[in-house]
């Protein structure tokens, strides 16, 4: 923690512009936000760029507990606020009482990772390319035989119940949530406004349309349950859904319509 704001309690009330940690900085513990907002920043050529805000429920710090690492980003309240200093012990009792969180860490380490490979790509691709200043020679392939026409996907949407507001499904892969600043996942069905409460995850659900059907799955780490026709699905069990079919994220109640016009 910043000297700023000593505490060795667990939960740490912030005032707004309080800093919970300064880029550079040592430290063996993550932080989760319990309620109000923390801003990140990060200096990038000599200036101070902010990288976003988060919000309750999100995590910061995480690799400095995980790998000791000095911290890569300066947090700071931007209103009254409260985190959850999480040590290591703290943090192996929440593996296993709290799975999004789990789930949601390895995404972001995830997409990190995945982030890094396309940038080592990209840096092999022009290295070659430059090498002696040489033209990257073309490699023969032969095309593959073209597949077969999948059958067209209809127009598809969910309805939310309570508002009325309809949310067109326009891809094969659709994911349900809410939108994460943590893992930088954007859904393609953004619910955040539908629910303040929340109880939706931020990888709750996806549709998927596959062989002419429409299938919804609840997505590793959800939090509440996600119901069609108020059956309970198993996380990972790909689900038909029909025409008038009611699904049910958390508190968030919507109705699948397929064949719109």
């Amino acid at each position: 923690m910043s000297s700023k704001n000593p505490s060795d309690k667990l939960v740490v009330k912030l005032n707004a512009g309080d800093v919970v940690c300064r880029e550079g900085e040592t430290g063996d513990e993550m932080f989760v936000i319990q309620k109000g907002r923390i801003r990140l920043s990060r200096v990038i050529s000599g200036e101070v760029t902010e990288l976003g805000a988060l919000a309750k429920g999100d995590f910061f710090g995480e690799m400095s507990l995980l790998e000791g690492l000095p911290r890569t980003e300066t947090a700071e309240a931007i209103e009254p606020t409260e985190v959850l200093r999480v040590n290591g012990l703290v943090f192996n009792k929440m593996l296993t009482s709290n799975a999004e969180i789990s789930v949601r860490m390895l995404r972001k380490i995830s997409r990190r990772l995945a982030e890094t490979n396309d940038k080592v790509t990209a840096l092999l691709a022009e290295t070659r390319s430059g090498k002696s200043g040489e033209m990257a020679l073309p490699i023969a392939a032969v095309a593959p035989a073209p597949a077969p026409a999948a059958p067209p996907m209809p127009k598809a949407a969910l309805v939310v119940q309570k508002s009325g507001n309809p949310f067109p499904i326009s891809r094969a892969l659709t994911l349900i949530g809410r939108h994460d600043p943590v893992t930088g996942i954007h859904p393609e069905i953004d619910l955040s406004k539908e629910e303040l409460g929340k109880s939706v995850s931020r990888r709750h659900a996806r549709i998927e349309f596959r062989d002419g059907q429409f299938f919804m799955t609840e997505e590793i780490g959800t939090l509440n349950n996600t119901t069609v026709n108020s059956v309970k699905l198993e996380t990972g069990v790909m689900t038909p859904l029909i025409d008038g079919d009611e699904i049910g994220l958390g508190a968030v109640k919507l109705t699948f319509r397929e064949n719109m016009g």
